[in-house]
């Protein structure tokens, strides 16, 4: 990356909705972002917003136009990846567009274990639905789960029961819930665990204990701890995750 070059560009971008490509809900952008910008994406239900902000963090390619994360395209990472970013299931109850796998309202250490757990079944059946429309069904070595805040928790929940031996998994601002007790050994899915050492809704050591907990069940896991960095996913970090997912990914 050259200096004062933007740390995101777009060129001409054009994508299709998640549940459907064929419909088109971004086109035509141009943007660029440089380090140290504050931006704010506002829309309603069905805009394009998420689509936008998937491509903005790297998870997702563009149908149409470059995309140049760090001065790179983001094909470098992973330029035959299939994408699929489904919805959680509920309205956020804390108010606003989000979704959510499991109600936050009163939640503790008490009781997180439990509501991921009921959030179980619907976690199952939306992923299977999108790896079967993508013809992943039946494919878990090819798949990699990567997940933010409570996707992140429910990410490594489902390597952490062994439901879901998938290639690879990316947790940012997670947590493993559950006791400290040891997890049963399961298949070595590994793991990359982002956290901002700022972050005021999930402190940095939860991922520190996950990564300490997913190891000694015999995966392999890596926690990276980012300064100053609150509840949110950075450039070094969307760095690092595809560079560990096309590690991951790429055939022996």
């Amino acid at each position: 990356m050259k200096p004062n070059e933007p740390v995101i560009r777009m060129r001409e971008v054009t994508a299709g909705a998640m549940n459907d490509p064929a419909v088109t809900v971004v086109r035509g952008v141009n943007w660029s972002v440089n380090a140290g910008d504050f931006w704010v994406v506002a829309g309603q239900q069905g805009s394009g917003r998420s689509n936008f902000l998937m491509m903005t963090a790297g998870l997702m390619l563009p149908a149409e136009g470059e995309y140049e994360l760090f001065g790179e395209p983001l094909s470098a990472f992973l330029p035959t990846a299939a994408f699929a970013a489904p919805d959680a299931p509920a309205p956020f109850d804390g108010g606003g567009p989000g979704r959510q796998w499991f109600s936050v309202a009163g939640i503790g250490a008490d009781n997180r274990q439990r509501r991921v757990e009921q959030a179980r079944e619907a976690f199952d059946r939306i992923v299977s639905a999108a790896l079967a429309a993508r013809g992943f069904a039946g494919r878990l070595d090819r798949v990699a789960l990567f997940g933010f805040s409570q996707g992140a928790i429910m990410a490594l929940d489902a390597i952490a029961s062994g439901r879901w031996p998938v290639a690879a998994v990316v947790a940012a601002s997670g947590r493993l819930p559950g006791p400290a007790d040891p997890l049963p050994a399961a298949a070595a899915t590994p793991a990359l665990l982002l956290h901002g050492e700022a972050d005021a809704i999930v402190p940095a050591e939860e991922s520190r204990r996950a990564a300490t907990r997913l190891k000694a069940a015999g995966f392999t896991a890596d926690a990276r701890i980012f300064a100053r960095l609150g509840h949110s996913i950075s450039g070094a970090g969307v760095e690092a995750a595809g560079t560990f997912l096309a590690r991951a990914l790429t055939p022996a």
